[in-house]
């Protein structure tokens, strides 16, 4: 079967921005640096022509890319543009596997109406090197605890100096304990020596893991831990022993078995030297409605509380969630020291309601519990664990936290970033922005004998009286030198150069679309050696969209494409709108008037008006840019009912683009009643 496209029709779609066919919206513009991440709901203006309204704002502000430790809302815009100070992204933890936990299993849906901040206490003092006693829960700091499981990507164990690795990792990032949910893959030994060697320090949650054939099968794990601490001399750094993982609600057990089997568990431990906290956890609810079996059965009060399977909680909204629900915890257990045994947001997955899986969201959603809850929370888990089934809403895989940068490089741009003369690499790495120069220096080489006999060659790196570079020589290359690299507030869609009128640097600016309809415009500040951003332009979704079955603006591919006379930029996004941005040019009538002395009878009064032109050159001189607006696709041509791609075209007077789209939805399912359906406008 072939798949092959078509020219539907062959004529260009070309407009004017400065013409008034198409009615602006209102421009609201907050003078000072906002979140990216953000949603804004700033007054909005119906566009007639679109049939749609349309909320989006520009910010004005010094370098904003860098994440914000303020997750607080935005101020009211201001009159005058001021700067705002770079302030570098949180640490956020990161995740690994965790021992089989049921794809179904969804946290409590119950909330508590107040939201207060759980305290931290003083971290406790440091382990003398000979104390054999265990330790009790500490909680110290805003990130407590790291879950973390010895598996590879395919289910096998990992070698010892992996583990070493990841604990150290964990460690760095300043976490003070590491849960393992059950003894498999030599985790005690492994884990624990990794642990406590080269000054880590990290104290141990034990687990022992009972999986869905039963309690029976989970006792050998209880012996194993105890002939561990055995050979190991002592409980030496073990922070407390967790029993079950959610084994009530996953229906491994009954209330009454698992309080059974705590209290069993708790001897064996006891006889073999451990007097620390053994306890269960389940999910609020669980525990709630067996509180009367439950609590006693525990020493502590600990449950897995994930604010994303609520489905009424948003990513910003995690952090009074779990703590919330740890307040819940402390009144179904009176008495009782409560923990967060479990927790943290999807990167990956589809939606359960309000709560949205994602990269950003799942560091806005951990920063969030850092932040309330995180001195009595383990972040579920170390990296994402692919030898798991997808689950529902295809989210089990994805908890990784991200406490190494990403690597992978998804969208690169050259341009003269750094001034006029510069040759420069932009490359995004998901949401991490690193700008590099190319830089000449001399490289020695050396050759073999042999080589010296070859025919003469011209060389590439300048000229050369023999063509042959002789043992010793220094030879010019060139090479990659990073300048500067930040975090950015959201997952790059595109990259796009745009030459100004002025800049700071004297070379081009960089212009960042992100995920959800938002774009960001930045140049190179000299002065600071650093990004300085020009503006932030935000395009909400919600009154974009057109009937409430179209997916939301984070579902649909967004992509940009610029004027190759950087005349305008659009940016598609939603299931069909374009945002038009249009920037000031010398010579040319883009934002100042589109009058053609051929084509126009009569010259505009506007255009005769000094004062009109005077105005209009404070306002170019002020910002690079003029008034966005917002369009359907469908008031370009009806026909444009799903767009693939646009990209604006070279040599015509005015901003024109074609588009590639096609008048019905693609289908996989019906890929062979579904073919030739692309066409070109």
């Amino acid at each position: 079967m072939r798949f092959s496209s078509y020219l539907y029709a062959s004529a260009v779609l070309g407009f004017s921005i400065a013409s008034n066919i198409h009615r602006k919206h209102e421009e609201i513009h907050n003078k000072r640096h906002a979140n990216l991440f953000e949603r804004h709901t700033p007054e909005a203006s119906a566009n007639s022509t679109c049939g749609c309204t349309t909320i989006w704002s520009t910010i004005y502000g010094e370098p904003t890319l860098i994440q914000p430790k303020n997750y607080g809302s935005m101020t009211a815009p201001s009159s005058s543009a001021t700067s705002t100070s770079v302030t570098s992204a949180p640490e956020i933890p990161t995740s690994s596997p965790m021992p089989i936990r049921d794809p179904a299993a969804h946290p409590p849906k119950l909330v508590k109406p107040s939201h207060p901040e759980v305290a931290n206490p003083a971290p406790p003092a440091k382990k003398s090197a000979d104390d054999a006693k265990p330790k009790k829960p500490s909680h110290s700091g805003s990130h407590w605890a790291m879950t973390y499981s010895p598996y590879t990507p395919s289910g096998n164990c990992k070698a010892s100096s992996d583990v070493a690795s990841d604990v150290a990792s964990i460690a760095a990032k300043g976490f003070s304990s590491i849960r393992l949910y059950s003894t498999d893959c030599s985790g005690l030994t492994n884990v624990a020596t990794a642990a406590q060697s080269h000054n880590l320090n990290l104290n141990l949650i034990l687990g022992v893991y009972i999986p869905a054939s039963g309690i029976s099968t989970a006792r050998p794990q209880i012996d194993e831990i105890v002939t561990w601490a055995a050979t190991n001399g002592h409980w030496k750094g073990v922070e407390m022993i967790v029993v079950g993982n959610e084994a009530v609600f996953n229906n491994f057990a009954s209330a009454t078995e698992l309080a059974s089997f705590v209290s069993e568990a708790r001897s064996a431990f006891k006889s073999g030297g451990y007097d620390g906290p053994v306890t269960l956890t389940e999910t609020v609810d669980i525990l709630s409605k067996h509180a009367d079996v439950l609590c006693p059965a525990s020493d502590i009060a600990a449950a897995n509380i994930h604010p994303f399977f609520n489905g009424q909680v948003t990513a910003s909204g995690a952090g009074a969630f779990v703590a919330s629900q740890l307040e819940l915890l402390a009144e179904t257990c009176p008495g009782k020291e409560v923990y967060n045994l479990e927790t943290g947001w999807p990167s990956k997955g589809s939606k359960n309601g309000v709560a949205i899986p994602g990269s950003w969201e799942q560091r806005i959603a951990v920063e969030g519990i850092r932040k309330m809850a995180g001195g009595k929370s383990t972040f579920f888990s170390f990296v994402d664990d692919e030898w798991k089934e997808e689950g529902e809403w295809g989210v089990e895989r994805s908890w990784g936290c991200e406490l190494t940068p990403p690597t992978a490089v998804t969208h690169s741009l050259s341009l003269p970033f750094l001034s006029a003369s510069a040759n420069n690499l932009v490359i995004a790495k998901t949401s991490l922005l690193q700008i590099f120069s190319l830089k000449s220096v001399l490289h020695e080489t050396t050759i073999t004998s042999d080589s010296l006999f070859q025919p003469r060659r011209a060389s590439f790196h300048g000229p050369s009286a023999t063509g042959t570079h002789r043992h010793g020589e220094r030879a010019p290359t060139t090479k990659l030198v990073l300048i500067a690299q930040y975090e950015l507030s959201g997952v790059v869609t595109s990259l796009a150069r745009i030459k100004l009128q002025e800049s700071r640097s004297g070379g081009e600016a960089l212009l960042v679309s992100l995920r959800n309809a938002k774009l960001s415009l930045v140049e190179w500040d000299p002065e600071r050696y650093s990004i300085s951003t020009i503006s932030i332009h935000l395009y909400e979704r919600e009154d974009t969209q057109g009937s409430p079955w179209e997916p939301d603006a984070e579902d649909n591919v967004s992509y940009l494409s610029v004027d190759p006379r950087s005349r305008c930029a659009a940016l598609k996004f939603g299931e069909r709108h374009l945002a038009i941005l249009p920037f000031h040019q010398s010579g040319d009538d883009l934002v100042m008037d589109d009058y053609d002395s051929d084509l126009d009878d009569e010259e505009p009064k506007d255009l005769k008006s000094t004062e009109k032109k005077e105005e209009g050159a404070k306002q170019a001189a002020t910002t690079p840019y003029g008034a966005s607006f917002v369009l359907s696709t469908l008031a370009l041509d009806p026909s444009l009912l799903h767009p693939v791609h646009l990209a604006f075209l070279y040599e015509y007077r005015d901003p024109t683009f074609g588009v590639l789209s096609s008048q019905v939805a693609s289908s996989i399912s019906l890929l062979h009643e579904r073919r030739d359906i692309l066409s070109y406008t």
